[in-house]
Order: structure tokens, then sequence, then C-alpha cells
């Protein structure tokens, strides 16, 4: 790409794109959904209450971008951990779940967060499994910044000409018992600190 400009972005993750999807019934199908900002204060991965729960974030592509030859150098999720350990119960951390990334594109990928974006018709995840968020056992405290390359999983969504980019954080083993990895969202990071703000970092160069 000889005449290549490279940029670095930090794309947003918004609210309105992004929440919680559970399997409330306990039966295998997720059923219900918590987006938008009174939902954002914390996104879960694993069991909790209502059942077991992933995280989905579908981030749009800057429209300057859209159609473009992009060539991704570095792309990195980033979140910050809630809760004294990262995790639900706060004293058994040893239970938050080994927790992957899926990325997916294509018609699920509409900038809205629905049960359709956890499994297809036939019971399958939704998308490619692209590489771990955390593991099971990662020592981590308040606020901790955990980020997760998906280098691979973006340049493919350019290469595909996605205007949108969907994101799953779902556990890679459902807990037998009540255990979940907690994450700060964006209404968290909006009243107590934007350096908290879920974000996807790029370094890209545009040809």
């Amino acid at each position: 790409m000889a005449n290549a400009a490279q940029k670095n972005l930090t794309l947003p993750i918004d609210s309105a794109s992004a929440g919680m999807v559970s399997d409330t019934n306990k039966d295998g199908k997720y059923d219900s959904v918590k987006d938008g900002e009174k939902n954002a204060m914390e996104w879960r991965v694993g069991r909790y209450f209502d059942g077991p729960v992933v995280t989905v974030m579908e981030i749009a592509i800057p429209q300057d971008l859209q159609g473009k030859t992009v060539k991704v150098i570095s792309a990195e999720l980033q979140l910050s951990a809630n809760g004294s350990n990262g995790t639900y119960p706060d004293d058994k951390p040893q239970i938050a779940p080994d927790t992957l990334i899926y990325a997916y594109t294509g018609k699920q990928a509409d900038g809205k967060v629905t049960v359709e974006d956890v499994l297809d018709a036939d019971g399958k995840p939704v998308g490619e499994e692209v590489g771990y968020l955390i593991e099971n056992q990662t020592p981590v405290k308040a606020g901790t910044r955990i980020k997760a390359d998906i280098t691979a999983a973006c340049q493919k969504a350019f290469d595909a000409r996605a205007t949108t980019l969907g994101l799953r954080l779902q556990s890679k083993t459902v807990p037998d018992e009540l255990g979940c990895w907690r994450w700060r969202g964006t209404t968290f990071a909006q009243k107590y600190g934007k350096n908290y703000m879920p974000v996807l970092k790029l370094k890209i160069e545009v040809e």
C-alpha cells in the first residue's frame, strides 16, 4: 500500500448498541435482552441470578472508511473489570469462566442487541470464535484494564466491506453455580471516569 495513510482510531462502544443477553429459562435458548444506558453500568459474562448471560457489542465502522481498502495493523478491545476481583461472587473469583470473544458481520450486525446475536436457527454460536478476552483464575482488581487482540477479526470485517462489527463475550462453558465476570459499561465510565470506557482501538492503513 504505497500511498497508504496510517491512522490511529478509538472506536467507542455505544450503549444503544451494546448490552446483555440472558437465558432466563435456563434451557439453552437466549430469550432476554438488557441494553441501553440504564443497563450499561455493568455488563456480565457467565451465570448470574437471571441465568447464563453473554455481553454483545455492535461497533459501527466509520463512514469514511466504508468501501475503502484498509489494512489493520492492530486492533484491541479494551474493557475495565468491575467489582473488587472483577467477578461475582467477589469472594469466589475462581468460579468466573474462561471468556471467549466471537466476531460477526452480516445481517446480525445491525447495530442492535437481539437474542439472535447469540445463537443461530440451528442453535450454533453466531459468528466465529476469535480468541480469549480473559481466562479463568486470572487475578484482577477493580478497574483493571483488560486488552484483547482481535486484529484478524477486524481485518476480515473490513475485507467484507462490513458497516458494523459485532462482538460477543461468552463463557467457554457456563458455570454450574452463580459465577460471572463483571465489566464496567459505558454508563459507569460516563459517571466515574472516561478511562474506564469500553473501546476498540485500531491502528490502520487506508489506501
